[in-house]
C-alpha cells in the first residue's frame, strides 16, 4: 500500500554503495525504517534531506509484516535551515530528537507527539537565540504528553511558601518536601521555580527563568531520572556525551 505522510528524521545509517536506511518518525505510521535507494549517489534528489530533524514529506511502499519500508519519494515539509547552520540548534535538535526516539517503540503512532516536536521545530528555527531552558522544557513537555507528568499538590503548595526543601519524588512524580521519600531528588528553588511554572502554564517567560549552569544540569539529570524510572527505554543520551561542552 502506498502511504503519504509527514516524517522527521531521526536517524541516517548508510547501507550498501548507494542507499541510506533512515529511521523517521511519522505522523500516521510511527516511527519506522525506510530504505532511500540511491540516496548516496552525489547527484540524488534526495541529496542533504536526510539531517536528524529534517521534516519530510514522504510517500512510502508501506506494508506492516515489513521492517524496512522502500521510500518512493521524498521531498522538504519544512526547511528549518537554521537547525542545520547553527551549532546551538543542532545540539538542541539531536537532544530532542534522542530523546524522543528513545520514548517511542517501533510503529508506535503518537500524533499528539509528532505535532509537538514538529511545531518545536519550526519555532526553534525562526529563534535568533534560543534558550539553555528550552530542553528541560521539552522534558517536561513530553512526561505530560507520555501521561506521567510532574504534579504538585496544595499540602507541598504550604510547604513551597516557608521555603522548605523540594525536590521530585520519582515514583510518584510529585513536586514534594518528603524528603525521607525512598527517590527524593533535591532541586534548588529556582528548578523548583521552573517546574512549578512549566507545569502550571506554557508561558515563554519560562524559557527566560534565571537558572544557574549547574542548576539546569541537576534539573535536567533529575528529569532524566524520572523518565527512566517509568519508561524503561529510556537512558543516557549519547548526544550529551559529545557536545557536553555545550550544555
Amino acid at each position: 500500500m502506498i502511504v503519504r505522510t509527514p516524517a522527521i528524521v531521526f536517524r541516517t545509517v548508510d547501507y550498501q554503495e548507494s542507499t541510506y536506511i533512515v529511521t523517521v518518525f511519522t505522523r500516521e505510521l510511527g516511527k519506522i525504517a525506510v530504505m532511500a535507494k540511491g540516496a548516496r549517489r552525489q547527484k540524488s534528489p534526495y541529496a542533504g534531506l536526510f539531517d536528524i530533524g529534517t521534516q519530510l514529506d514522504m510517500v512510502l511502499y508501506n506494508k506492516t509484516t515489513r521492517g524496512i519500508q522502500p521510500l518512493k519519494e521524498a521531498s522538504y515539509l519544512h526547511r528549518n535551515f537554521s537547525i542545520r547552520t547553527d551549532v546551538f540548534k543542532m545540539v538542541t535538535v539531536q537532544r530532542i530528537i534522542e530523546l524522543v526516539n528513545q520514548m517511542l517503540h517501533d510503529q508506535e503512532v503518537n500524533e499528539e507527539k509528532w505535532d509537538f516536536i514538529s511545531t518545536l521545530l519550526n519555532w526553534l528555527d525562526g529563534q535568533e537565540q534560543p534558550s539553555q531552558n528550552l530542553f528541560p522544557y521539552v522534558q517536561l513537555r513530553l512526561a505530560e504528553i507520555q501521561g506521567i507528568g510532574i504534579s504538585l499538590d496544595q499540602v507541598q503548595e504550604i510547604a513551597l511558601e516557608k521555603g522548605t526543601l523540594l525536590g521530585i519524588d520519582i515514583e510518584s512524580g510529585m513536586i514534594t518536601n518528603r524528603t525521607n521519600a525512598a527517590r527524593f531528588y533535591p532541586l534548588s528553588s529556582a528548578a523548583i521555580q521552573f517546574l512549578i511554572q512549566g507545569i502550571s502554564s506554557r508561558n515563554s517567560q519560562l524559557l527566560a527563568l534565571a537558572l544557574t549552569r549547574d542548576e539546569r544540569i541537576q534539573l535536567v539529570q533529575t528529569l532524566d531520572q524520572y523518565l527512566s524510572y517509568h519508561i524503561d527505554s529510556v537512558r543516557a543520551r549519547k548526544t550529551d556525551q559529545i557536545y557536553k561542552d555545550f550544555l
